[in-house]
């Protein structure tokens, strides 16, 4: 019986175990539905890779509010999951000199706080460019009158080298005995005796440089 009693009556120390727990999860419901939430840390904006000429590609973006420091991930496909970690930065630009000539190159980056990553940006992409320049000058053309001649140089560049011949200061056209004047290969159908003498060069250009030959001299050998 007095088992019985024991279970049966309230204890003060029980009840003031449960009241002060009930407490504690009521204040703890409440915490929940009014404090304010973590706001998700934002990614990078205006996330580019431009050509920096001859020294490499430029990788640039907005900072993100919070952020402490930006990861920039890099590729040579478009897919993140092969990309591999190339700058660890709290600047929010990065001159990427290891780079090869030529080779496409897709970059990501995340905003990254204590606590909080953003989601990811990008890709951009990037060449790393070459300005135009000769690699084989056009040489002076010596050759017999009414003979098909050309003079021709070899060049490199990236982007893509554009051409344009020129006699003298006169920006030449095709037409007549000439033809191949915005080419690599100036030629002549043929060379005609008026020709003799005359002295031409080629101006080369792409987006990152402008490069003129040298003159190249034109001699004919008359019967």
């Amino acid at each position: 019986m007095l088992l019985v009693s024991m279970i049966l009556r309230p204890q003060p120390r029980l009840w003031f175990l449960c009241a002060l727990l009930a407490a504690i999860s009521l204040g703890g419901a409440f915490a929940a539905k009014t404090s304010t939430p973590i706001i998700t840390l934002g990614k990078p904006k205006a996330f580019k890779a431009s050509d920096n000429y001859n020294t490499g590609i430029r990788v640039s973006w907005d900072a993100s509010q919070d952020a402490s420091y930006y990861d920039l991930y890099r590729g040579t496909v478009n897919n993140l999951t092969q990309a591999t970690l190339r700058a660890h930065t709290r600047i929010v630009r990065f001159n990427d000199r290891e780079t090869t000539t030529g080779v496409t190159y897709y970059y990501w980056v995340y905003a990254r706080a204590v606590d909080r990553t953003s989601n990811v940006a990008g890709p951009a992409t990037g060449i790393r460019t070459l300005a135009a320049r000769f690699l084989k000058q056009p040489p002076n053309l010596l050759a017999n009158v009414n003979t098909v001649q050309s003079i021709t140089c070899t060049t490199e560049g990236i982007p893509a080298v554009t051409y344009q011949w020129y006699e003298g200061a006169t920006m030449l056209k095709n037409k007549g005995n000439i033809s191949g004047v915005t080419t690599s290969t100036l030629t002549f159908t043929p060379l005609l005796t008026t020709n003799a003498g005359d002295r031409y060069f080629v101006r080369i250009k792409n987006a990152d440089g402008v490069s003129n030959s040298r003159f190249v001299r034109i001699e004919v050998i008359r019967p």
